[in-house]
Order: structure tokens, then C-alpha cells, then sequence
């Protein structure tokens, strides 16, 4: 099977300066965003089999010479999932299912993502700057020190979906951002937690140095 690994993004990426096209159009050419392409050279998520074979026409090489021995013809091991705007969703009253869809978003499969969220703001920089997307799983376990997105309602509106960090204290949630100038706070009784899941990896938004 089509195992996903920092070779092909190497493959890739060389291909593409070789041919003196840019990341963005190369992203205009497969019909994606600029750091999808990001995320292909670096590893992060492997592209699916028609972009593949799209990318393969595009710099006139056969399957093999990207893929090594490993061949179009089987499935990649990616999870196909769906990319919500983390500045809207906390409005949704029943997210995710009655959220829009921005798009769609391969991800390699052992990442165990299920769903991914826009960044906003600055609380959550420099490890997540706005923009950067977040790949989440709702079903997994939240531990102390974990990365978490978190819609919560809190009598004065809600705050749409945040990164924060997750610490248990005794009986005592407290949510801490990334940035320190801003402060943490604890859960009470006031404030009512919608949605909460881990976040399993992140996507920068602009090419990596």
C-alpha cells in the first residue's frame, strides 16, 4: 500500500524546482491551497490518487519515479476529512454536524485525525499562527498538557473554537493559551464546555523554512 513518508514530499519538491514552478502554482494547478502543497513536500499528508496521477502529468514522470515501487493503483493510507473555520463554528449549535464544510483535507491515517479547524487570533502563537490548520479527534483521551480545541458557552456568547492547552488540577479544568501574555482560566460551573477535542497534528499555513 501507498505508505505515507517524507520521501514522496522530497520527490516532489525537487520535481517542482527543477521545473521552476512555485508552490502557488502548482497549488493552482491541482486545484488546491498553497499549504496543501506545503504539507505534501514536508510529509505531513500524502496527496490522493487522482493528484497524484495529476502530478505525475504535470512534470511528464511515471508513477514510479515519485512513488518509488509502491504504485498509484492501491490505496493510500489517508483519512479524508473535513476543514471547518474555527471563527464560526462556535455559533453552530450543533457542530459539527450542522457546520459548513470549507473543504477537504487527506490526512495520513495513523495521524488518527477526524476533522480540522482554521486558527484565528494570535493566543495561540508562535507554536499556531493564525491561519494554521488543526487536525483533531474528539474520540481520544485528554490528558494534562495536551493541545485541545474547545467551544464553550459562557454567558456572554461564545467564543468560537480556541487552541488551549489542557491541565487537570485535583477536581479543576484550567485552560491555558500557547501565547503567554494571555491568562489561563478554570472551568466553572458557568461556563458550559460544547465541544472539546485533542489535537493530533497541525498544518502550517505558509511554506516551512
Amino acid at each position: 500500500m501507498l505508505i505515507v513518508n517524507g520521501e514522496f514530499g522530497k520527490k516532489l519538491r525537487k520535481l517542482r524546482l527543477k521545473a521552476k514552478i512555485t508552490q502557488k502554482q502548482l497549488a493552482e494547478m491541482l486545484g488546491v491551497e498553497l499549504a496543501t502543497i506545503s504539507a505534501y513536500e514536508t510529509g505531513k499528508i500524502m496527496p490522493s490518487i487522482p493528484k497524484i496521477k495529476k502530478i505525475c502529468e504535470i512534470f511528464n514522470v511515471n508513477p514510479d519515479t515519485i512513488l518509488g515501487s509502491q504504485s498509484v493503483d492501491f490505496i493510500p493510507l489517508v483519512n479524508h476529512i473535513p476543514v471547518y473555520d474555527g471563527a464560526h463554528v462556535g455559533n453552530v449549535p450543533n457542530f459539527p454536524k450542522d457546520a459548513v464544510v470549507l473543504e477537504w483535507l487527506d490526512v495520513p491515517m495513523n495521524l488518527g485525525g477526524k476533522a480540522a479547524i482554521i486558527v484565528h487570533g494570535d493566543s495561540t502563537s508562535p507554536e499556531i499562527n493564525d491561519g494554521d490548520i488543526v487536525i483533531i479527534n474528539p474520540d481520544l483521551e485528554i490528558k494534562s498538557g495536551d493541545r485541545v480545541v474547545v467551544i464553550f458557552e459562557d454567558g456572554n456568547g461564545s467564543d468560537g473554537a480556541v487552541v488551549k492547552i489542557f491541565k487537570q488540577q485535583n477536581d479543576i479544568v484550567i485552560l491555558s493559551s500557547l501565547n503567554p501574555k494571555y491568562s489561563p482560566f478554570a472551568i466553572t460551573p458557568e461556563v458550559e464546555i460544547k465541544y472539546c477535542a485533542k489535537v493530533v497534528g497541525v498544518i502550517k499555513r505558509y511554506p516551512l523554512k
